[in-house]
C-alpha cells in the first residue's frame, strides 16, 4: 500500500511539471481511497495534499508531496538497514547451530563406537559371565525347591500330616483341585445312599467345602510364606532376561560393524571434511521453508552414510549440494516479521541443542574416553577390561562348581521324596 502511494505521488509530481491537470485529477480518487488507511503525520500530510490539489494550490501541493516522499525514502532506508542486520544475525545463528550439531554428532559417534568396540572385544566373556550367572540362579532355585521338599517331608515324618497336606494342596494346580472336588462329591453321593447317614454326610461335605476354601487362601499366600523360594525364582528370571537382552545387543553390534567401512587416515580426513561441509549446506535449520522437508531427508541420508564411513556417498551428497539445490533462509527472507520469527525459532533450537550436548558431556563414558591420549591407550583399556572380566568369570565358575556339588548332595537327600512328589514338575 505504501509503495503504491509513493508511486502515485511521483506521478502527480511529474504531472505538475508537465502542467497536465487531467492526469492530476485521475489520481485524486486513488489518493482519497488510501487516506483512511494512513494515520499519524503521514495521514495528515496526505489529507493536506489532497486538499491543495483539489483547490488548485499546486505550489503548496508540490511542497507537501516532496516532504512526504523524502520522509518515506528515509523510512525505506531505515527498513533496509534493519533487514541487513536481521539477515546477518540469522546467518550467524545458522552457522552456529550447524557447528554445534556437528559437535553433538561427534560425541554420539564416539560413544557409539566405544559401546560397539566393548561388545566386540569383551562380548564373548560377558556372554559366559551372564550364562554362568543364569546357571547359578537356576541352581539356587533348585536348592530352594529341595529345601521346601525337605520341610514337607519333615512334617510328614514328625506326624504333622494335616500341615503337610495343607502345603501339598497349596501347590496343586487348578486341575488337581477340580479332580479332588469331583472325587469328594462322588464319595458324598455314595455315602448319601444310606438314608440313616444322610445328615452326617451332608455336614461332612459342608465341612470339606470350607476346608477347600481355606486351602485356596493358603495357596494364594504361598509365595509370602516362602520368600526364599520366591526370591530365587525372581532372580533366575532376571538373569535369564539379562543374558537374552545382551545376546541381542551383541548380535546388533556385529551387524553394525560389518556395515562400517575400513578407511585409512587420509580417507578419514576426507570423510570428516566432506561431512562437515555437506552438513552446513543441508542442515534443516539453515534452509528456507520450502526446502525443509527435502533437506531433512538428505541430512538423514548424510548422517547414515557418515556413520558407516561411506566416503563415496558422503562426497556424492556434497557434490549434489554444491550445485545449489538449497538456499539459506538468511538469503531469502525479506520480511522483518518473518526474520524475527525465524531467529527466535533458531535460538530455541540452539538452546535445546546445547542442553543435549551438556548431557552427553556429563556422561561418565565420555569423560573416560576424553582421558585417552591416543588410539593405543584406548585399545589397552579394552584389553584391560577383558582381563578383569575374565577374572570375574573364573570366580563365577568356582561358585558354580560349589553349587553343583551341593545340588548333587541335595538331590540325594530328597531322593526318597521323589515317589511322594511324582506329580510335581518344575520348568526352567
Amino acid at each position: 500500500m505504501l509503495q503504491t502511494l509513493i508511486k502515485r505521488l511521483e506521478i502527480i509530481r511529474a504531472a505538475m511539471s508537465l502542467a497536465d491537470e487531467d492526469l492530476i485529477a485521475q489520481q485524486l480518487p486513488a489518493l482519497r481511497a488510501v487516506l483512511p488507511q494512513l494515520d499519524g503525520a503521514a495521514g495528515e500530510t496526505l489529507a493536506a495534499i489532497i486538499a491543495a490539489l483539489a483547490g488548485g494550490h499546486y505550489p503548496q501541493a508540490m511542497r507537501l508531496i516532496n516532504h512526504l516522499l523524502t520522509a518515506q525514502a528515509t523510512l525505506v532506508v531505515s527498513e533496509d538497514a534493519e533487514l541487513v542486520a536481521l539477515r546477518l544475525e540469522l546467518a550467524a545463528l545458522e552457522r552456529q547451530i550447524t557447528a554445534e550439531t556437528l559437535e553433538r554428532d561427534e560425541i554420539q559417534a564416539l560413544l557409539e563406537r566405544f559401546n560397539r568396540d566393548f561388545l566386540l572385544h569383551c562380548g564373548p566373556t560377558l556372554t559366559e559371565i551372564l550364562t554362568a550367572q543364569e546357571q547359578i540362579a537356576r541352581l539356587r532355585l533348585e536348592k530352594a525347591l529341595h529345601a521346601q521338599r525337605r520341610q514337607r517331608q519333615e512334617k510328614r515324618d514328625t506326624g504333622h500330616q494335616e500341615e503337610a497336606e495343607t502345603d501339598y494342596r497349596a501347590e496343586m494346580d487348578e486341575e488337581e483341585v477340580a479332580r479332588a472336588e469331583a472325587e469328594d462329591e462322588e464319595q458324598a453321593e455314595i455315602a448319601a445312599e444310606s438314608a440313616d447317614e444322610w445328615e452326617e454326610t451332608l455336614a461332612a461335605y459342608d465341612a470339606w467345602c470350607d476346608w477347600l476354601e481355606e486351602q485356596e487362601a493358603l495357596a494364594n499366600a504361598a509365595a509370602e510364606d516362602d520368600p526364599d523360594l520366591e526370591n530365587a525364582r525372581r532372580t533366575y528370571e532376571e538373569t535369564k532376561q539379562q543374558r537374552e537382552a545382551f545376546s541381542n545387543e551383541q548380535t546388533q553390534a556385529e551387524i553394525e560393524q560389518q556395515d562400517i567401512a575400513a578407511l585409512d587416515a587420509d580417507a578419514e580426513t576426507r570423510l570428516k571434511a566432506a561431512y562437515r561441509r555437506a552438513s552446513q549446506l543441508c542442515h534443516p535449520d539453515r534452509v528456507s521453508a520450502e526446502h525443509k522437508a527435502q533437506a531433512e531427508q538428505l541430512f538423514k541420508e548424510l548422517g547414515q552414510a557418515y556413520k558407516k564411513k561411506d566416503l563415496p556417498t558422503v562426497e556424492r551428497i556434497l557434490a549434489q549440494l554444491q550445485r545449489g539445490i538449497f538456499t539459506a533462509a538468511s538469503d531469502t527472507l525479506s520480511d522483518t516479521a518473518a526474520l524475527h520469527a525465524r531467529i527466535a525459532e533458531l535460538r530455541e533450537n540452539l538452546a535445546a541443542l546445547r542442553t543435549e550436548i551438556a548431557t552427553l558431556q556429563d556422561d561418565d563414558t565420555y569423560t573416560l574416553l576424553r582421558g585417552f591420549v591416543d588410539e593405543a591407550a584406548y585399545q589397552a583399556y579394552l584389553a584391560e577390561q577383558c582381563t578383569i572380566l575374565a577374572g570375574e568369570l573364573e570366580q563365577l565358575y568356582t561358585l558354580l562348581r560349589t553349587l553343583t556339588e551341593e545340588e548333587a548332595d541335595d538331590a540325594g537327600g530328597v531322593a526318597d521324596t521323589a515317589d511322594d512328589d511324582a506329580d510335581e514338575t518344575f520348568f526352567f
